[in-house]
């Protein structure tokens, strides 16, 4: 079974990890509220990532952490939540988007995150996204040419686009959380840029 993976794969699976991170800071085109469903780049990367997750459990390496159990109740309650629905072939594109961005893939990140450089690799690409996304938000501010949303203007956007404002917000705090994390384990001038990464979030 181990060889269905392939060397390369085996090498660097959290390559697919960061990318789907990346991917994240395509500008977003998707300002129609009436559509259901957004499919993007970062989509695509999170399902190969998943697909390559599953590939190494085949394959026997690594096996799946038994903390990943604690997944199982979350499953459980929003299937439940979406079978007693009112209308559940309308719940499901938000059912498959929860299991997507709430279960598979931390599952596929858990199981192909096996070595400190992953960890550097993806916390990496995390803080890159965020400085995206946080040094795009402050440009509309400088030149004053913020979104429009109901006839309000909405500056802070980022590449998600005026109706996921919290698309963007949720990023730049999680690369805010890990380099204040970061300051507070480093030492010296590490300490510092982590720090100061963390206040320009």
């Amino acid at each position: 079974m181990r060889d269905l993976l392939p060397a390369s794969l085996a090498r660097g699976p959290s390559l697919l990890a960061a990318a789907t991170v990346l991917l994240t800071c395509l500008p977003s085109r998707t300002d129609d509220p009436g559509s259901a469903v957004h499919v993007t780049m970062a989509d695509g990367a999170s399902v190969a990532l998943v697909a390559v997750a599953a590939t190494c459990l085949v394959a026997g390496r690594p096996r799946l952490p038994l903390r990943a159990l604690v997944l199982t109740p979350l499953v459980l309650a929003v299937t439940a939540a979406t079978l007693t629905s009112p209308d559940a072939l309308t719940s499901l594109p938000g059912y498959l988007r929860f299991l997507q961005v709430f279960v598979l893939i931390p599952l596929a990140v858990m199981i192909t995150l096996r070595r400190r450089e992953d960890v550097w690799l993806v916390g990496g690409a995390l803080v890159a996204a965020a400085a995206v996304q946080g040094g795009r938000r402050l440009l509309p501010g400088v030149h004053r040419n913020g979104r429009l949303v109901r006839r309000r203007e909405v500056r802070a956007v980022g590449t998600f686009g005026a109706l996921d404002v919290m698309g963007m917000a949720t990023v730049v705090s999680y690369g805010l959380i890990l380099l204040f994390a970061l300051g507070l384990e480093l030492h010296g001038r590490q300490r510092i840029a982590a720090l100061a990464g963390a206040g320009l979030c």
